[in-house]
């Protein structure tokens, strides 16, 4: 006869502490050149229960990147993950908070330079379908117990004037355009569906608009068989990067 015992391993949860990075401005926007500064701490959902932690280092890295999705690969959508194009644009790092131990009202100052990486330009920041422009702070607290502490905060980028050039750095020159719409230009997905006749022309002052700059234009209804109650004008966000890495 055998006897086995069994010896449950009790796991220690780690108390729930984060980081929590706070910039000099509250906007959290910047140029090209300008200093970013701020600070970081340790917090824990209940302060009364903040013991104190004993940190290695405190690694503050700042970070920027630009990433698409191949335009190739959109056709198999379960292989677009792994392979999204990714350049780093910026990126600085400093250490602080080494092997000391860590209170509830102990912060951590951090101050750096924006400019891009070598051979880099910095990008305006974008959130779009398949290209992003990011940027962000990441924190991260090694305690001498092996565990870790992170915390991350997004910031944002302006370029002022980015855009009067594409991409091979030619100038680009804003055109007018024309707009013509009838029912042969519809896209109808019901071929019994009856559409009046009409013809809407129109022109848009400028095929480029930068950010925070009007969208100037005009339309007439030169014929219409029916009544109409209303005109919606939707605008589709063009997106394209196109290197010898990328087509998107």
């Amino acid at each position: 006869m055998t006897s086995q015992s069994h010896h449950t391993q009790q796991q220690i949860e780690f108390p729930p502490y984060e980081l929590e990075i706070t910039l000099d401005r509250s906007s959290g926007i910047y140029k090209e050149q300008e200093w970013i500064s701020g600070f970081v701490k340790v917090i824990h959902p209940d302060e009364e229960q903040f013991n104190p932690i004993y940190s290695k280092s405190l690694k503050i890295q700042g970070e920027g990147f630009l990433t698409a999705q191949n335009r190739q690969t959109n056709k198999q959508l379960e292989s677009i993950t792994s392979q999204n194009y990714s350049e780093e644009l910026f990126k600085v790092q400093t250490v602080a908070a080494e092997d000391q131990q860590v209170t509830y009202k102990d912060t951590f100052a951090f101050k750096f330079k924006l400019q891009p990486n070598k051979n880099q330009k910095l990008l305006e920041t974008y959130v779009g379908v398949y290209i992003s422009v990011s940027y962000e702070i990441n924190c991260t607290m090694k305690l001498q117990s092996g565990q870790k502490i992170q915390g991350v905060l997004p910031f944002y980028v302006q370029c002022p004037g980015q855009g009067k050039e594409n991409i091979k750095g030619e100038l680009v020159i804003p055109r007018p355009q024309q707009i013509e719409m009838s029912p042969e230009k519809l896209l109808i997905q019901n071929p019994n569906q009856r559409i009046p006749d009409f013809k809407i022309i129109g022109k848009l002052e400028s095929d480029i608009d930068y950010f925070q700059n009007d969208i100037k234009g005009s339309f007439i209804i030169e014929e219409c068989d029916g009544t109409v109650r209303t005109i919606d004008l939707q605008l589709i966000r063009v997106e394209k990067i196109e290197n010898e890495k990328v087509l998107s």
